[in-house]
């Protein structure tokens, strides 16, 4: 039997993912990860017009404003972080 070449094609797949699916996938990053993650939200230039466009969103219930509120206390409270 002839041995079976094996090459790599790249291609691009598109693959749709809702609200769920990145808070599902943000659960199973480690801190590190996770850390990452809100390090990169803090480099983007319209953070803070996206934020306000959520929390004006007819769709943010009060869980996710829960979630925003206690995302925003332990970022402040007893943190390491300093400014650049």
């Amino acid at each position: 039997m002839k041995a079976l070449l094996k090459k790599t094609i790249p291609h691009k797949v598109e693959i749709p993912l809702s609200g769920n699916d990145i808070a599902d996938l943000f659960w199973e990053l480690d801190e590190h990860a996770q850390s990452d993650f809100f390090n990169r939200l803090g480099q983007k230039d319209r953070l803070v017009f996206q934020l306000q466009a959520v929390t004006d969103s007819g769709d943010l219930d009060y869980e996710g404003r829960t979630a925003m509120s206690r995302i925003g206390e332990y970022s402040s409270a007893n943190s390491k972080a300093q400014e650049p």
